[in-house]
């Protein structure tokens, strides 16, 4: 009876639309009686509401750090900073009528944060949560030392800005990475994937939603299908394959003692 009523309620909500807007105290005891019913009223009338209450937290960064995630919900930002000590920020959107209600809600929200040897393990804990959520995760690193980040699945957007080390990101969204130096290796993206003034090798591989990369010393391999893949300012060997996309290549050049036997662009 209580799936027949959402849906019902779902349909109704189409065309009482116009009299509920002219009656505010309806809506709000409406809100207040489906809020009731296992958080249907959040996921109906709700809106995604942005809470910050947690301060940012300090962890140790061993050396050769490798900083790992795996399914994590919401976006994902690390970048190296003028700084001596290692944070992590996390920010919560939680589905609710008011802010109220979004932060009580949030307070089932907490990052978790796991050293073992070099590696820091990242996640986010929601126990006894029903309602829709997602997050945002701020590091900041000391940019002199080495961190080697590690993403596998991640439901929201990757940014990555003046890192040191090897990165790999396996099954994400949108890919924003500058100034990195250090292999980085993607695979499978549900975003597009732009990369600017690199240092260092790429691997890019399964990219759906194509890719701009512009002012990069180190060798690539793309393989992209769909989508528009733009290649400039490029000094080291290129091997790409496009499959129903359009690729396009400006200014590509040849390392210092590039051998003059090699082919420098393979398609």
């Amino acid at each position: 009876i209580g799936a027949v009523f959402v849906m019902l309620l779902i349909a109704a909500t189409g065309l009482s639309a116009n009299f509920l807007s002219k009656n505010d105290q309806l809506l709000a005891r409406l809100n207040q009686r489906i809020g009731q019913i296992g958080g249907v009223g959040e996921y109906v009338f709700g809106n995604p509401i942005k809470v910050e209450d947690e301060a940012p937290q300090i962890f140790k960064l061993p050396a050769n750090a490798r900083l790992t995630f795996a399914s994590f919900n919401g976006d994902i930002e690390i970048r190296g900073a003028a700084t001596t000590q290692a944070t992590a920020k996390l920010t919560k959107f939680v589905r609710a009528n008011d802010e109220n209600r979004a932060r009580e809600l949030a307070k089932q929200i907490h990052l978790q944060i796991n050293a073992t040897g070099n590696m820091v393990q990242f996640g986010v804990s929601a126990e006894g949560l029903n309602e829709t959520y997602s997050t945002s995760l701020l590091l900041e690193v000391p940019h002199q030392q080495t961190a080697n980040v590690e993403i596998n699945e991640a439901t929201g957007a990757i940014k990555l800005t003046d890192l040191r080390g090897e990165h790999q990101l396996r099954n994400c969204g949108r890919i924003n990475s500058t100034r990195l130096t250090g292999r980085l290796a993607i695979e499978t993206t549900r975003g597009p994937v732009e990369i600017e003034q690199h240092v260092g090798d790429l691997a890019l591989n399964n990219l759906r939603q194509g890719a701009d990369l512009r002012e990069i010393k180190g060798k690539l391999v793309l393989q992209g299908q769909g989508g528009a893949y733009r290649i400039r300012q490029h000094t080291g060997p290129v091997h790409a394959s496009i499959a129903n996309g359009r690729l396009e290549l400006r200014e590509i050049l040849a390392p210092t003692g590039f051998p003059a036997n090699e082919r420098l662009v393979t398609l």
